[in-house]
């Protein structure tokens, strides 16, 4: 192809193909840095929405064990009513065994012992088995007479009579109630 233009057409025109190259060129890199721009916004939007969410579920994780933490105490809080309570129940049933054993040994003839005794406390009377070896009859009549004086004391004797039978080396048993002392 032969070109007839005048020169000055021919720079014009390639004057213009440079303005359309040049012009191309500023277009891809202004795209560039624009899609560039938007990456970068997208990023940080992306990471602010991820950083946001990862809060909230640490907040939530922490509200979760906060309370967690508060339910075990109040189990903890609720345990420790229950024992105090239980405490307080036994204190309350309390039996003053030293009271029980000085009114025993006060009755006690000298040639009787006890192999056992038993303290149980039903409802508002205090119940004692005793059982013991005494080497004659005689100790016993002494053990029941010496009782039988203290009459407002033990309450409800309890004397099998088989233990009766036996002039010596007697082996026996006793149950009496004892009167309760007004609670203070």
């Amino acid at each position: 192809m032969i070109n007839l233009l005048p020169p000055k057409e021919k720079n014009k025109i390639l004057t213009e193909i440079k303005i359309k190259v040049a012009a191309i060129h500023w277009f891809l890199v202004l795209f560039f840095i624009s899609c560039l721009l938007a990456f970068f916004i997208f990023i940080n939007l992306y990471i602010k929405i991820q950083l946001d969410a990862q809060r909230a579920k640490a907040d939530q994780i922490m509200g979760f064990s906060f309370k967690a933490e508060e339910l075990d105490l109040e189990k903890r809080i609720a345990l420790l009513d229950f024992d105090v309570a239980e405490i307080n129940k036994f204190y309350e049933n309390k039996v003053y065994f030293s009271e029980i054993f000085d009114k025993i040994s006060a009755v006690m003839p000298g040639n009787i012992y006890f192999t056992n005794l038993t303290v149980d406390k039903k409802k508002e009377e205090i119940v004692v088995s005793v059982s013991g070896f005494s080497p004659s009859r005689e100790g016993l009549l002494e053990l029941k007479k010496n009782i039988d004086k203290e009459g407002d004391y033990f309450q409800n004797v309890y004397f099998p009579q088989s233990d009766w039978v036996k002039p010596s080396d007697i082996n026996f048993f006793i149950s009496f109630g004892l009167k309760e002392k007004n609670k203070e």
